[in-house]
């Protein structure tokens, strides 16, 4: 006789099983992406195999946002560009340096400008 807890091991397992085939695929494009920065590239684009050796077949798409994902709480640049193409990059932007608006003399005074105008105004007294 089947009973609910049978069924909800079978689900438990086909979700283990779904989850052991995303890391594989996480783990294949981690291995790529090292040997794309061994080369000195910055970006690279994967793409999900249709299905891989010894395990049952799966959803590439749902397999694609898994990596990308990862990917994403890694710290990498990474856009879906189909259901199973991946485009990651690790390119670091460079921080630009904010510009500093110089405030005219007319406008809100600071201690410098104060110092000025009262310098100013012992030499014309």
């Amino acid at each position: 006789m089947l009973s609910i807890n049978d069924v909800t091991k079978i689900d438990d397992k086909r979700k283990q099983i779904r989850k052991e085939i995303y890391k594989k695929i996480y783990e294949q494009f981690s291995s790529k992406i090292k040997q794309a920065v061994e080369l000195g590239h910055k970006q690279i684009f994967l793409t999900v195999p249709a299905f891989l050796i010894g395990y049952p077949v799966f959803d590439r798409r749902l397999a694609a946002r898994y990596v990308a994902r990862q990917f994403e709480l890694g710290g990498f640049t990474v856009r879906l560009l189909s259901d199973q193409d991946i485009y990651i990059s690790w390119i670091v932007p460079k921080k630009s340096k904010i510009k500093k608006e110089e405030v005219e003399e007319g406008d809100f005074p600071n201690l410098m400008n104060l110092k000025k105008m009262a310098n100013q105004y012992r030499r014309g007294a």
